[in-house]
């Protein structure tokens, strides 16, 4: 794929939407995976509003080959020179009108 378009708008507003980056079978391995894990531990929150992860890759190491898909090396590869790394994933599953700050410490937290 080309990812001018988005280099572009990165540069220029600081993000770029990109569709169709995942396909919908990898977009419902992703979920199967998130919704099979196991949810001990204080870094899973769940209540009648909210189901959240955070240091994601940490508690769910699965999801790594799923979310670094061939179209996100290749994307990570065209906008960047450097190599690249995750510092902090998080995953909320919420509605709009549940909503906070979420602060980003120094600490990488993936």
């Amino acid at each position: 794929m080309n990812y001018g378009k988005n280099k572009i708008e990165l540069k220029k507003n600081g993000y770029s939407i990109l569709s169709d980056l995942y396909s919908d079978h990898e977009i419902s391995q992703i979920l199967t995976c998130i919704e099979d894990a196991d949810k001990d531990g204080n870094s899973f929150t769940k209540t009648k509003e909210l189901f959240a992860i955070r240091q994601l890759i940490k508690n769910v190491p699965e999801l790594i080959n799923l979310l670094f898909n061939e179209k996100l090396t290749e994307l990570l590869s065209d906008l960047s020179q450097s190599d690249v790394f995750l510092t902090k994933a998080i995953y909320f599953d919420k509605p709009s009108e549940s909503n906070w700050l979420e602060h980003w410490n120094r600490r990488a937290n993936a």
